[in-house]
Parts: structure tokens; C-alpha cells; sequence
């Protein structure tokens, strides 16, 4: 197996595992695209001409708002105690970044650049799948089930889903 210490060509190794690492990044940036391209096609279709899902970010439960996240966001995370608090931890972050008094506007704004983490975090999930199968079976098998994940409804549907779903998800695979 690729990953067993006590593989004897442990200089033959070293490419295959670069190899491996490059197909992961091609992998990775070929979900990122898909996803970002699938948003851009479809978003004449969209509610608003923007949401894929009848949910901004703002509506899900427990979330804080946009505008207590822009004004006080150390307060809004402080007092956020339900649940712990990385979606509105990522919000406050955007929130911070694209400030501005106009609050739907800074919503939308905060919207898409969780569309776009979103799609990075959708790339990684096909990226870690294929990696991980890559080490266990044959790397023809590991693209075709990676590729088969990016291309699932459910995982679509999840990387457009404004909500903390797609953040644990990362990281149980990851775990």
C-alpha cells in the first residue's frame, strides 16, 4: 500500500504521493468551478436572481444578525451561545469585510462570499474523498467516486445551502 511504513521503495513513493496531491488540487479546483459556474447558469433561476434555497443566511435558526455582526461582533458571538458558533464566527468575518450601513445590501454581500467558501469547502470535500481512496484503492476508482460525490444532489444542494451543514460535513470527512 502507498501509505505503509514499511514499503521498501520509499524513493518511488515520493512521486506517487505528488502525483496523488496534484490530482487532489485538480480535483479540488475542478468543484470550485463547477459549483461557482452551476451558481452563475442557473442564477436567472434563482430567488432574487441570487438564492438557490428560499434561505439567506439571516433566516436559518439561531443565527445572529448581519447588522449586530457588522456593529458588535465580538458581543453577537459572545452572547450566541445555543450553538457554537462558527457560521456566524464566518459571517462576522464578511460582515467586517464588506461593511456598509446599507444592511440588505451588506446581507447579499455576506451571501455571496459564503456562496464562494461554500464552493471552496464543496471542492475540498471531492478533494479529501478522492485522497483518501486514492490510499486505499486505485486512483482511477478514487476519481470516479469523487467525481460521482461532486456531481451527487445532495452535495449541491448543500453547498448552496446558507446554513452550518456543509461546515461539519467538512470536517467529520476530514476527521
Amino acid at each position: 500500500s502507498l501509505y505503509s511504513p514499511s514499503n521498501s521503495h520509499g524513493k518511488e513513493q515520493l512521486p506517487v504521493q505528488r502525483k496523488l496531491l496534484i490530482i487532489s488540487i485538480a480535483i479540488a479546483l475542478a468543484g470550485i468551478l463547477f459549483q461557482m459556474g452551476l451558481q452563475w447558469w442557473m442564477s436567472p433561476h434563482a430567488i432574487r436572481g441570487f438564492y438557490f434555497q428560499r434561505w439567506s443566511s439571516e433566516d436559518v435558526m439561531q443565527t445572529v444578525s448581519v447588522q449586530d455582526l457588522r456593529d458588535t461582533p465580538v458581543q453577537a458571538l459572545w452572547y450566541n451561545h445555543i450553538h457554537p458558533p462558527a457560521l456566524d464566527a464566518i459571517r462576522a468575518v464578511f460582515a467586517q469585510v464588506w461593511s456598509t450601513p446599507d444592511n440588505p445590501t451588506l446581507l447579499r454581500r455576506v451571501d455571496r462570499s459564503l456562496y464562494v467558501l461554500w464552493a471552496m469547502l464543496y471542492g475540498a470535500m471531492g478533494a479529501l474523498i478522492f485522497w483518501w481512496l486514492a490510499r486505499a484503492t486505485r486512483p482511477w476508482f478514487a476519481g470516479a467516486a469523487a467525481a460521482l460525490f461532486l456531481l451527487h444532489p445532495a452535495a449541491i444542494f448543500y453547498a448552496t445551502l446558507m446554513e452550518a451543514t456543509l461546515i461539519s460535513t467538512v470536517l467529520i470527512l476530514a476527521m
